[in-house]
């Protein structure tokens, strides 16, 4: 087998190696939700804001983990506007688990001649990122020699926008994003999705889920760090707008979920070779993490338990719905 001969600068950048010079493993969950309620019927007016305070976790071992959840409803006579917004995250070495759901609706059911701007609006955000200290290592082989890795990621999740409204001076509108980044050695690499919904009109980008695979080079025996991070929004909204609105009933309602509670999961490594190109046995490689997760193989990703918070939203949209269900649309 060929032996890969490093450089004089190699070898210094070699000097510092694992598992002596391996970086702590460190993981972070943010949520954030947000929720507003306008009715203006007139000189009418009525305003509910909801805002949770933003939940953060951070730790250097185990699992960090956040939820939130937020609602809100104003009514002014036969006029009301509500929202609520939930958001969660949990994140282990080698996977990261988030979750974002966000309702807007608006009614008004004895329209007549009246001017109303009425408006159910929220947002909620979810992240989630962990840095692993990490060696890859094949016996015989230089200290600092170059290993070619083979590895993937998966991403499995969904991204939903539905609506119902009024047609004239009543619509919705939603926005679902998702975004993920992978670091390791010389590779930085991400993708992003999103689904935008204006009154059933859907416009959706190239979608960053499925496994994806990658080629990265590290050093022989040399520590190294990995880094992951994913986030995901959600925000809808149902409005009406009219001077003389002269309809029986005038409803918008928009919800928004972003749904990647299995998600964004270290994969395995496929393949390695050496300097040369040559492929090695992947059973000879060894890999040491500071998490003390085995990189060689995939992230089994739990099934996370949904927290109350993960529930507001949905459960409110229900509530709303339950209440409203207009007969008519104008």
């Amino acid at each position: 087998m060929h032996r890969y001969l490093p450089s004089a600068a190699a070898l210094a950048l070699a000097a510092c190696f694992a598992p002596a010079c391996l970086a702590a493993y460190t993981a972070t969950a943010d949520v954030n939700a947000t929720a507003l309620g306008r009715v203006l019927v007139g000189d009418r007016d009525q305003v509910v804001q909801g805002s949770s305070d933003l939940d953060h976790d951070s730790v250097q071992t185990g699992s960090a983990n956040a939820s939130t959840g937020t609602g809100v409803h104003a009514q002014q006579d036969s006029a009301d506007a509500g929202g609520g917004s939930s958001a969660w995250a949990q994140v282990a070495a080698g996977a990261i688990h988030l979750q974002a759901s966000a309702v807007g609706s608006a009614l008004f059911l004895t329209p007549g001649d009246s001017f109303a701007r009425i408006i159910g609006r929220s947002n909620a955000f979810a992240g989630g990122s962990f840095s692993d200290g990490v060696t890859f290592s094949v016996a015989g082989l230089a200290q600092g020699t170059p290993l070619v890795l083979t590895f993937s990621v998966d991403v499995t999740g969904s991204l939903a926008s539905i609506g119902n409204f009024a047609a004239g001076v009543s619509g919705y509108s939603t926005i679902t994003d998702m975004r993920w980044h992978v670091e390791l050695g010389d590779l930085s690499d991400g993708r992003s999705e999103s689904v935008q919904d204006a009154n059933g009109d859907i416009i959706r980008n190239a979608p960053a889920t499925g496994v994806w695979t990658f080629v990265s080079t590290v050093g022989n025996g040399v520590a190294t760090v990995l880094k992951m991070d994913a986030s995901i929004g959600a925000a809808a909204q149902g409005g009406i707008n009219c001077g003389a609105c002269g309809l029986s009933t005038l409803y918008a309602e928009g919800q928004s979920d972003a749904d990647f509670s299995h998600t964004f999961a270290w994969n395995g490594i496929q393949g390695v070779t050496d300097g040369f190109g040559h492929t090695l046995d992947l059973a000879e490689l060894q890999v040491v993490s500071s998490s003390g997760f085995d990189y060689l193989a995939g992230s089994a990703a739990p099934v996370p338990e949904a927290s109350t918070s993960v529930l507001l939203a949905v459960g409110l949209l229900a509530l709303l719905l339950h209440r409203r269900q207009p007969r008519t649309a104008g």
